[in-house]
């Protein structure tokens, strides 16, 4: 049987020893064929002891155990994972982040709480694509301390974040604990600035995606051709491009233009999303970068959009704002959240350390 061409090799003939976790993480197993449906073992011939796939199989046999990245075990477990989903499912895969200790038992209930919510944000970001490299940013305020906040170490992906390494600053921007890791400048200037000028907000979302970047560069902004944006009729604030942030001078203009909106468009830059939770903050932008996903797709084919009249869409955009919490319902976006949390947690439950 000849080797399949997307199966990659993992040392040299000689070399018989599996490879350990770390060394197959680093090597970011999208090479790595997905198993034929009901097979036994990787779809190389026996004899090849050093395809990834074959690699994997021995050591979990010869360990008698899953203690391997969670998400090589759910990856075999699915025994054929199609090619659409494989490198969203390899996003998440736990790269060799960095070991810091555990932080559970340094801060309060509360803060560690937010912290497994935060790091479970972010993994969730890598599952759905939406790295930038090592850039972006999301943000959430400590709750019994609300003049601190917890941000992404900028060495991190975002699919190395983990409860304990996150960053904690204060008003000053100022590490609050010891730590090798510390975010930009940009990052917390950013997200301090929305934090500490708005007390309603208590988690941030700053994006580059692709669509929502290409809404932030057209003049006529966000239109409401979709019943995705129509959510946001109203509620769209503009900040124009004033290049990287690195200038504390930004800020207030920053503030100024966000007003008392929850979503705005950094110019040719990316979008900024606020909420007055982590789920309410990923429900925002979920639907925002849907929207913008929508309006790329529509105005690229070339044809007349149908635009609704704008008091069509003030009238949706309305109802929705007034019936995202419901009296005794649940918190805004935390059914979808806590779904994509299961998710990345079958996946690979690491946020959680």
């Amino acid at each position: 049987m000849p080797r399949p061409n997307n199966i990659s090799c993992l040392g040299s003939a000689t070399t018989m020893t599996p490879p350990t976790v770390n060394s197959l993480t680093s090597q970011r197993l999208s090479n790595w064929a997905p198993l034929e449906t009901g097979a036994a073992s990787c779809p190389c011939p026996s004899e090849h002891y050093h395809c990834a796939g074959c690699a994997i199989l021995r050591w979990l046999k010869a360990q008698q155990t899953d203690d391997t990245s969670k998400a090589l075990t759910f990856l075999l477990s699915q025994r054929k994972i199609p090619a659409s989903s494989r490198e969203k499912a390899m996003n998440v895969v736990a790269m060799p982040s960095a070991n810091v200790p555990s932080m559970r038992d340094r801060v309060s209930g509360a803060e560690w709480n937010i912290r497994v919510q935060l790091a479970a944000l972010y993994r969730i970001a890598a599952y759905m694509g939406l790295e930038d490299l090592t850039a972006n940013h999301f943000s959430a305020r400590v709750p019994d301390a609300p003049n601190h906040f917890l941000i992404k170490p900028t060495a991190l992906l975002f699919s190395e974040v983990t409860a304990s390494n996150l960053c904690c600053y204060d008003e000053s921007r100022k590490l609050v604990y010891e730590t090798e890791h510390t975010s930009s400048p940009a990052g917390p200037r950013i997200h301090g600035s929305v934090l500490y000028a708005r007390p309603d907000v208590n988690a941030t979302m700053h994006l580059h995606t692709t669509a929502g970047a290409a809404v932030s560069a057209m003049d006529c902004g966000l239109k409401f051709i979709s019943q995705s944006s129509m959510r946001f009729a109203g509620q769209v604030a503009y900040h124009r491009y004033e290049g990287l942030v690195h200038k504390d001078e930004e800020g207030p203009r920053l503030i100024a233009d966000l007003g008392d909106k929850h979503v705005m468009f950094l110019e040719n830059h990316g979008t900024l999303i606020t909420g007055r939770s982590i789920p309410e903050c990923f429900l925002l932008h979920h639907y925002l970068e849907r929207a913008c996903e929508i309006q790329v797709a529509a105005m690229s084919s070339g044809a007349t959009l149908k635009e609704p009249p704008i008091e069509e869409c003030l009238k949706m955009a309305q109802g929705w704002t007034e019936n995202r919490s419901p009296p005794g319902d649940e918190p805004v976006g935390d059914r979808d959240f806590q779904a994509m949390v299961r998710k990345v947690e079958a996946i690979d439950p690491s946020f959680r350390e």
